[in-house]
């Protein structure tokens, strides 16, 4: 009960009330997750990486999978590190020292939605997918986001992608507001719907200018 009052006071002090309801709707079979797909250009700059020091980030290899691996172990929303990378997901992640605190999953391949498996469509040759972003509690709030996000772009424009592609609950305000930093423009409104018994859909409602 402590750890729920805990994650309600967090919410509302986020403007996420309507997404703590949804939440606990999903808790007990019944999904309904209004969401944006959002896209950002590569060449953007997205803050000012000076903000953060100390920390260095670099692509993930096999080697920073015990660290992966045991994250996934406390945060049970991630996922294996190892599925991702043999997938060819590009993984990019900050670091202070050699102790990994943030990182930035992207799919080459396919956007997906809301639900584990769903795939909205098949990327285009020069996009990818923000798949995952996760910074560790303690680092949150000061400034990782941007620096990571930065070196996610440099990383992406290396592999010839122009263009990013990513979701978001339309509830989760702070996380619209990275977007914005980032120069990401909604491009669609979409709901993910699960109703007990198996029935499941993904939904568009709305599709928005796309950036020029």
């Amino acid at each position: 009960m402590r750890r729920f009052l805990a994650s309600v006071r967090g919410r509302l002090r986020h403007g996420q009330a309507v997404q703590e309801i949804l939440d606990r709707l999903a808790a007990r079979g019944l999904v309904v997750y209004p969401y944006l797909v959002f896209e950002e250009r590569a060449d953007h700059a997205p803050g000012d990486a000076s903000r953060v020091e100390g920390l260095r980030a670099r692509r993930l290899t096999d080697a920073d999978l015990p660290q992966l691996e045991a994250i996934a172990q406390e945060v049970r929303s991630e996922r294996s590190a190892a599925a991702r990378l043999g997938r060819g997901e590009i993984g990019v992640g900050a670091f202070d020292g050699e102790r990994l605190v943030a990182y930035t999953w992207c799919d080459l391949v396919n956007l997906g939605g809301f639900g584990r498996g769903t795939v909205l469509r098949r990327l285009a040759p020069d996009e990818a997918c923000i798949a995952k972003s996760w910074t560790m509690p303690e680092y949150r709030g000061r400034g990782i986001v941007l620096f990571l996000r930065s070196e996610v772009h440099a990383a992406m424009r290396a592999l010839a992608k122009q263009r990013l592609c990513s979701a978001c609950l339309y509830f989760n305000g702070s996380v619209r507001r990275v977007k914005a930093k980032v120069g990401a423009e909604a491009v669609e409104l979409r709901l993910a719907l699960r109703l007990p018994g198996g029935f499941k859909r993904d939904l568009l409602l709305k599709r928005y200018p796309r950036p020029a």
